[in-house]
């Protein structure tokens, strides 16, 4: 179980380092990291360029 809970976390902070990468290059993002941003946005006054 430890083995498989690594393998999650070790994806999910990929993900979230490919996501801020797509971002960061200016390129956008994708339809489900834009609906995400503009949630988080409506919590806190937190704005991606």
């Amino acid at each position: 179980m430890l083995r498989r809970l690594l393998q999650l976390y070790i994806g999910l902070v990929l993900y979230g380092v490919s996501t801020a990468l797509f971002v960061h290059a200016n390129l956008g993002a994708d339809p489900w990291d834009v609906f995400h941003l503009g949630w988080l946005n409506s919590w806190v006054s937190v704005s991606v360029r």
